[in-house]
């Protein structure tokens, strides 16, 4: 449910080393590899014995190893934009070293171009891993095209070339392998974890008679074939999917109208005109409307024990017995050993403790979902169901 016309709302924490690596040339603020040795040989004289690039808490570095005159190895971190160093540690102490990271190195797969949504996500995911020193060192690779299938059958046509390689995996791509937007199937990587997520909300415009979602469906019900909820996906997308789910669940059937908005400028001329009835959207972005008083959430899909703002209900307040999460995950290699799968949840779960995390996902609005491997596999089994219900009853092949 990553809509293309959603607002990125996440900045960019983390950059990609290869990108760092192409840039250098061309930044002229980044110092060059020389520049950070000298840096760190003005810090400590001695012998370099290793120097390459890195990252480290979301920042291009110059990861140096210098050998003093008694035979000691000391690591610097020099930051290539600002010359700081950023840490230094004696290598044959590992008390002192901050790479007594879970994950020594990993690198995120991601469907999605450069700074769109999946992009965004999986960068600052990634920068706060690296910053409560949960990982030492990670790399980034997207791979889009095809609504996210490019990166999918990339990851599973190379898989055994792919070490320590985690793909971002959503519940869009569950979505669009059932409804036949894929070739490939979701399910042969293995889940790892899911730690942010988002709900549905159904929004109208300010000014709407629609009070409740009861008032939606008595609206389509009165004019059966007339009614229409517009959304940022296509049909038999996302949007779409959770709008039948709901309604079905409140007793409406799926003969109501569908209509896909590629920006919100016509979205909202629509709802305004009363070309459509309501929209779907991310809870996060329904908050960010409703907050500016150019929309008012009808209902959302969280769970019934979710805390919601003061003014929100979820779907269960208004008895209709349906929740929804679109989560946003990772997931390994297909073969993947039980023990790596454990590494990483391992990883995910120190993250999930750290101040940097409940500091990101209060900053992203996110909803911080943590889900392990093993509730992401019964998740994913529950939404394939749930999906595969809906398709049927809109009539897909």
């Amino acid at each position: 449910m990553k809509n293309a016309w959603m607002p990125a709302v996440v900045a960019t924490l983390a950059v990609n080393t290869a990108a760092v690596s192409a840039q250098t040339t061309q930044d002229a603020k980044m110092l060059t590899m020389e520049e950070g040795v000298a840096i760190a040989l003005a810090a400590q004289p001695g012998t370099v014995a290793e120097a390459e690039r890195d990252q480290f808490e979301g920042r291009a570095v110059a990861d140096i190893d210098v050998v003093n005159e008694t035979g000691e190895e000391i690591e610097f971190k020099v930051d290539l934009e600002t010359g700081e160093i950023l840490n230094v540690w004696t290598d044959d102490d590992p008390t002192d070293d901050p790479a007594g990271a879970l994950l020594a190195d990993a690198t995120f797969l991601i469907a999605g171009d450069l700074n769109g949504g999946w992009d965004t996500d999986a960068r600052a995911i990634g920068a706060v891993l690296t910053a409560g020193r949960v990982a030492e060192d990670l790399t980034f690779e997207n791979r889009a095209g095809e609504n996210g299938a490019v990166g999918l059958t990339y990851m599973l046509e190379n898989a055994e070339a792919l070490p320590n390689t985690l793909f971002l995996n959503t519940t869009s791509i569950v979505a669009r392998s059932l409804n036949g937007t894929y070739s490939d199937s979701y399910a042969e990587p293995a889940p790892v974890a899911a730690p942010i997520g988002d709900y549905a909300a159904f929004i109208v415009h300010p000014g709407s008679d629609l009070a409740s979602m009861a008032d939606l469906v008595s609206a389509f019900t009165a004019n059966p074939g007339q009614g229409a909820i517009g959304g940022g996906s296509a049909p038999l997308g996302m949007d779409h999917l959770i709008s039948a789910m709901a309604l079905g669940a409140a007793g409406q059937a799926s003969d109501f109208g569908y209509v896909q908005f590629d920006a919100p400028q016509p979205a909202f001329a629509a709802l305004m005109a009363d070309e459509v009835s309501a929209l779907t959207t991310e809870f996060r972005q329904a908050l960010a409307l409703a907050e500016q008083g150019v929309a008012r959430i009808l209902g959302v899909t969280a769970p019934a024990d979710t805390a919601l703002p003061e003014g929100v209900t979820g779907l269960h307040a208004q008895d209709i017995a349906f929740d929804f999460v679109t989560w946003t995950g990772f997931f390994a290699a297909p073969g993947a050993s039980s023990d790596e799968i454990e590494v990483y949840n391992d990883a995910f779960a120190a993250l999930y403790q750290t101040d940097a995390w409940a500091q990101t996902v209060a900053a992203n609005g996110w909803i911080a979902t943590e889900i392990d491997a093993a509730r992401v596999e019964e998740l994913i089994q529950e939404q394939h169901e749930q999906i595969s219900a809906a398709l049927r009853d809109l009539g897909a092949p």
